[in-house]
């Protein structure tokens, strides 16, 4: 998966804690890569890319549909915040899920392994 500009590289490195391989446009220095260049270099590197860009992405989808190109997903997020059973997790939905696993000590998914 790779998470695009507006996703925390700290979400990423929670992913990969729980086994997730995960990039970030943050991490890898593509700040100034326009939408086009994040979903190339997704699909280049066999990942979902998350965003919160919806109207952005939708498009690129359609083109990449006309085009007969593939990609390997597009996951369009929202930016709302929650309190995950106010234990202090108001990050982002997903980051949350991650912040009430370690809350309650849920193994990580490596753990498994």
């Amino acid at each position: 998966m790779h998470l695009n500009e507006h996703l925390s590289p700290r979400l990423a490195e929670q992913l990969r804690t729980y086994g997730f391989d995960v990039t970030s446009t943050l991490e890898l220095g593509m700040v100034e890569a326009d939408d086009d260049e994040q979903l190339a270099y997704a699909a280049s590197t066999q990942r979902a890319i998350v965003t919160f860009n919806h109207k952005d992405f939708a498009v690129r989808h359609l083109q990449y549909l006309a085009e007969g190109q593939e990609h390997w997903g597009i996951v369009l997020s929202t930016e709302e915040t929650i309190d995950v059973l106010n234990i202090g997790c108001g990050l982002t939905s997903a980051s949350s899920a991650l912040c009430y696993a370690e809350r309650l000590r849920l193994p990580a998914a490596n753990a498994y392994h």
